[in-house]
């Protein structure tokens, strides 16, 4: 089967508002020569109104979309958001780890709630249909899942993993694209979660992502091209 990023993003959870949150402010940043190298001009801007959800009522954040670099950044008074849309193999060219801390150092940010991404794939390559192809691969048990009469005709599965230590949780979510009970495409989400209060550097910050999308295609990886299990 073949396995196909198609979106990845690293998010910050800011713990206040950045003192120098408005639309000038933040268009101003765009022009500067560090944001310049991450996110190569010309940008295309837009805003968008969502809910606070640090009780503050409405949110306004502004989207930046870099054409050329592939990537597009948001920022509200709750969050800065960092995704890459390319389908660059090696994720650490695209430098999502660099981009996050260089918005973070111009607002001003220093305390923060929680940091997280996610990783977004695409899988194709079997005839079945995809939610057949999740049941055959991960609903088994020696316990029948389905009561007499009926069969298990397919499924989705979400599964909770975390560090050792538990101070990084993990979550993964496989289903057929669309809920389609008849697509053959699996669609795939993993996002990986620290509770740091603190904005990390850039060694932390880049161990956490790269570790989050090792842990997304080792999964993904071994539960894809192994052989299939007969579904009871």
């Amino acid at each position: 089967m073949t396995m196909e990023r198609i979106d990845a993003n690293i998010v910050v959870i800011l713990d206040e508002p950045p003192a120098e949150l408005n639309q000038a402010a933040l268009m101003k940043m765009f022009e500067t020569v560090d944001v310049q190298k991450l996110l190569k001009p010309p940008h295309s801007f837009s805003q968008a109104l969502g809910i606070d959800t640090l009780g503050r009522g409405t949110s306004t954040s502004l989207e930046v979309e870099s054409f050329r670099s592939q990537k597009t950044v948001s920022i509200s008074a709750q969050r800065i958001d960092v995704h890459d849309r390319s389908d660059a193999e090696d994720i650490r060219t695209k430098e999502l780890p660099e981009t996050v801390l260089c918005f973070a150092e111009l607002l001003g940010v220093e305390a923060i709630k929680a940091v997280g991404a996610n990783y977004v794939f695409l899988i194709t390559g079997d005839d079945e249909p995809a939610a057949k192809v999740i049941a055959s691969r991960l609903l088994t048990s020696t316990t029948p899942l389905a009561p007499d009469g009926t069969i298990l005709t397919g499924g989705s599965v979400r599964l909770f993993l975390s560090s050792d230590d538990g101070s990084v949780t993990y979550t993964a979510a496989i289903e057929p694209r669309l809920n389609d009970i008849e697509t053959t495409t699996l669609f795939a989400t993993l996002n990986i979660n620290a509770d740091w209060t603190e904005m990390p550097d850039l060694s932390k910050l880049s161990e956490l992502f790269n570790r989050g999308y090792t842990v997304a295609h080792t999964l993904l990886t071994s539960l894809f091209n192994g052989p299939k299990k007969e579904t009871r």
